[in-house]
């Protein structure tokens, strides 16, 4: 499973905000309270605060079909 993961394309916040229409902050915020489901928002060296953002680009898609616009 985890060479699944590997092989998928990721993307990050930044690059996914624009096609959502939404800041790259509203996105983050959406992801670490479980809002969006399109990838992870993990803890990154055990910080409260700070997060790092993965985003696959195939669960991308799927939520893009499934809003309508």
């Amino acid at each position: 499973m985890e060479e699944n993961i590997k092989k998928m394309e990721t993307l990050t916040p930044e690059e996914v905000a624009p096609m959502l229409g939404v800041s790259a902050d509203t996105l983050r915020s959406w992801m670490r309270h479980g809002l969006i489901h399109i990838g992870i928002a993990d803890k990154k060296d055990g910080s409260a605060e700070k997060y790092n953002y993965t985003i696959w680009r195939p669960h991308l898609e799927r939520f893009m079909q499934g809003l309508i616009i």
